[in-house]
């Protein structure tokens, strides 16, 4: 029977430290599992990385000299290249549109295989009562990479074409825009089979207001570059121990479902294990402390209280300084007091809490 109950605690104690052991375990788990899903969050899952290539780069400019009559207010010369003139000056306008371009090779497309281009000189007339789009004789020159527009406007030809429609309209302009425009277009095809069309306009505008005998010249002469951009995705990834390596994006899914598991299962863990360890130091009943006498005590001449805490019924002996007699045979402590017996039973079922 000894051996038997010797074994039984062995058991027991056994049961209890491999419990606290998983609840260890558990919570250790858990502070793995949620270090790693926040730190699933703190890392985007992808990395995108852009490049941009340059594909075409097309500059323009604009120089133009304007044929003026000999005047003391230009100092009698023959030429002037002012923005803003005396319109009754003005005799003809010399232009040069330089194009540059280049095309580039080093791209995702590939080499060119083919590149030709078009130059469409042309000529508006916008006045507040009609706008018409004329054709414009210009004299282009093609260069390696670079084309030349030239051509020139004679005045008394443009104040004619304007007084004929304003003729024809009834109307008469005194303020009016003369705008020439170089429509440019470069078409490359790459060896990959793809086509691109880069095209630039670059333009002189003439604002003629003949009511304050003033020409004003404007010219628009840019630089555009073409680019195209591709997109690389890469997935990022967190490093575990021993050299493991695990995708954000499955981080994010997998350590949600084993926090939230984790969690539970350690709360549960951990509410067993404090109940097994409360219940372990509060099922045996202890004893008193005080001073104990063996002794037998007759109850019938008595008049008996029971206490059932074993505090109580020490601070009962202090406070009447009396000894504790314990009967053996019953299993009960004693504390005479007169004809009054307080009696604590040391084995009494449901006890021991305090």
């Amino acid at each position: 029977m000894r051996n038997i109950g010797l074994k039984s605690i062995f058991s027991s104690s056994i049961a209890r430290k491999l419990l606290l052991a998983l609840t260890t375990l558990f919570i250790a788990l858990l502070s793995i599992s949620c270090f790693y899903f926040a730190e699933s969050y703190r890392v985007e899952p992808v990395t995108i990385y852009k490049n941009t290539y340059k594909l075409a780069q097309v500059n323009t400019s604009i120089l133009y000299n304007v044929s003026v009559k000999p005047s003391m207010i230009y100092d009698y010369a023959a030429v002037v290249n002012y923005p803003m003139i005396y319109l009754s000056l003005v005799q003809k306008i010399q232009y040069l549109f330089v194009i540059a371009w280049v095309v580039y090779n080093d791209t995702y497309s590939g080499v060119a295989s083919n590149i030709n281009y078009t130059v469409t000189p042309a000529m508006a007339i916008n006045t507040p009562a009609w706008s018409k789009k004329f054709p414009l004789k210009a004299y282009v020159v093609s260069e390696d990479k670079r084309v030349l527009i030239q051509g020139e406007l004679n005045m008394s030809d443009l104040y004619n074409l304007v007084r004929a429609i304003d003729s024809e309209v009834l109307v008469s302009s005194r303020r009016y825009d003369v705008n020439i425009t170089i429509s440019f277009e470069i078409n490359v095809l790459y060896e990959s089979g793809e086509r691109k069309r880069f095209d630039l306009n670059p333009y002189m505008l003439l604002s003629v207001n003949e009511l304050n005998n003033i020409l004003v010249i404007t010219v628009s002469g840019s630089s555009e570059a073409y680019t195209s951009s591709t997109q690389r995705s890469v997935e990022n990834t967190l490093n575990l121990p021993m050299g493991l390596k695990i995708s954000v994006a499955d981080s994010r899914k997998i350590t949600l479902y084993s926090t939230l598991s984790l969690g539970a299962a350690s709360i549960a863990f951990l509410f067993i294990t404090m109940n097994t360890y409360k219940l372990k130091n509060t099922t045996s009943k202890p004893k008193p402390r005080r001073k104990v006498l063996k002794g037998l005590v007759d109850e019938s001449n008595l008049k008996l209280i029971q206490i059932s805490n074993y505090r109580d019924f020490e601070d009962i002996s202090k406070r009447f300084n009396a000894p504790v007699v314990y009967s053996e045979s019953m299993g009960k402590y004693y504390i005479v007091v007169g004809d009054v017996a307080y009696v604590y039973i040391e084995n009494e079922p449901g006890e021991g809490n305090e």
